[in-house]
């Protein structure tokens, strides 16, 4: 996983510091690359959700200019993946390794990251988790030209029939995907009302919310104890579930 992977090559770097500085005290100076790790850890990583009318990419390069944040894109992903794996690009799985590739490069490291147009949808949101891609903060936009029905989630009583043009598809299908990537980001998700408020506006005051820590005390990602009598399967049950959603399996 990206977050384990990620432990190790600082355990690694740590000590490859130490025996190329050999430091007087190498306790004050292990503390030292601690408190950094921590200080980079809150870094923010976010994913911006939005009606389909909605500018995300100006307000994603206004957080960058606020707080450094780099923003990611699908077509920033498609660059990534060859000509024999671009019928792929729009599989979740596909989406989430490509995104793990851009984290593990370390490009972004001291910078964050900004989620413009990924995911799309639940499908998408827990393909991400399941290789480490775990946001600080969600921020979905909501507008005033978005009815009632949109805040609440409710079942559209829309039907494909009765959609007059292609931008009334973008908003019902926007509306069926809403309540996957609610679900999918309870913990981390913030609303924000557009309002009357300049993009400008709007861009500040998203930042002004990412630089406030959104850590919660259960883990980010799948933590799984398997507690059984002798004979019952549960190794071979835990050797199954670590395969299948790319976990580390330990006795």
């Amino acid at each position: 996983m990206y977050l384990g992977s990620t432990f190790a090559m600082w355990i690694m770097e740590l000590v490859t510091q130490l025996l190329i500085q050999q430091p007087e005290d190498p306790i004050v100076f292990m503390k030292q690359c601690v408190q950094h790790a921590i200080r980079k850890r809150d870094i923010p990583r976010v994913i911006l959700i939005a009606p389909p009318n909605f500018d995300k990419m100006t307000l994603a390069k206004i957080l960058q200019d606020e707080t450094g944040v780099c923003p990611v894109t699908l077509d920033d992903l498609r660059a990534l993946a060859s000509a024999k794996n671009a019928c792929l690009y729009y599989d979740a799985n596909e989406i989430a390794i490509r995104m793990k590739e851009i984290l593990m490069s370390g490009v972004l490291h001291n910078s964050g990251w900004t989620l413009v147009d990924i995911p799309r949808n639940k499908k998408e949101a827990r393909a991400l988790q399941r290789v480490g891609v775990i946001p600080t903060h969600v921020i979905q936009i909501i507008t005033s030209n978005e009815d009632e029905t949109q805040k609440k989630l409710t079942t559209s009583s829309l039907s494909c029939k009765s959609c007059s043009s292609t931008e009334d598809m973008k908003k019902l299908d926007y509306k069926r995907t809403l309540r996957g990537l609610r679900e999918a980001y309870t913990n981390c998700l913030i609303e924000v009302e557009a309002d009357s408020r300049t993009m400008q506006q709007l861009g500040r005051d998203c930042a002004a919310l990412t630089k406030i820590p959104k850590h919660y005390g259960a883990p980010s990602l799948f933590r799984i104890v398997l507690i059984g009598p002798p004979g019952s399967g549960y190794h071979s049950l835990a050797k199954d579930i670590s395969e299948r959603f790319n976990l580390i399996c330990g006795n």
